[in-house]
């Protein structure tokens, strides 16, 4: 695995909302409506977002469960080069997978097999898998908040999200 990929089904789930849908429900529109206004652009925004959530809440989802639609083969500009949230994200990951060893050894074990300097990623194609899974753990979370629900606005989307991360559960 050497790209970013979204949800567009599970499989032996007909009524499963893909990411793709979910997002157009939250994506900025050149319209008067108030997804006008929506901070989302990219296809990758409700990825990150469900990301932390797998992050914070240590879900994942395997990737077998879903039928994938490519997004990108790399972080989008916004986050790699205009700030330094791709670095953040992926050290939010890397204390996910190392927060529970203390072996010094082990951990650059671990390390080794998650990070590729010389991919643009930054990610190893075991560390990309693994965001994926809590990436889909995220977003399965994020559905299961929604009810199995697209968010009514964007308003909606942000009140409910905050909600979610705020939680402990």
């Amino acid at each position: 695995m050497d790209a970013f990929f979204q949800i567009n089904g599970k499989k032996n789930d007909p009524n499963f909302i893909s990411m793709k849908m979910f997002n157009e429900a939250l994506k900025r529109k050149k319209s008067n409506d108030q997804r006008s206004l929506s901070p989302f652009k990219e296809n990758l925004d409700l990825f990150y977002l469900s990301l932390l959530v797998g992050l914070k809440f240590n879900v994942k989802s395997e990737i077998d469960h879903y039928e994938l639609g490519e997004l990108t083969d790399e972080w989008t500009k916004e986050l790699s080069e205009n700030s330094n949230a791709k670095d953040y994200i992926i050290a939010l990951y890397l204390i996910q997978i190392t927060k529970k060893e203390e072996d010094k050894s082990k951990i650059k074990i671990i390390l080794n097999k998650s990070l590729d300097h010389k991919k643009r990623t930054t990610l190893s194609n075991n560390g990309l898998k693994e965001i994926h899974e809590y990436c889909f753990g995220g977003y399965e979370k994020i559905l299961d908040y929604f009810e199995k629900q697209t968010p009514s606005s964007i308003v909606d989307f942000l009140v409910k999200y905050k909600k979610l991360i705020d939680s402990s559960a």
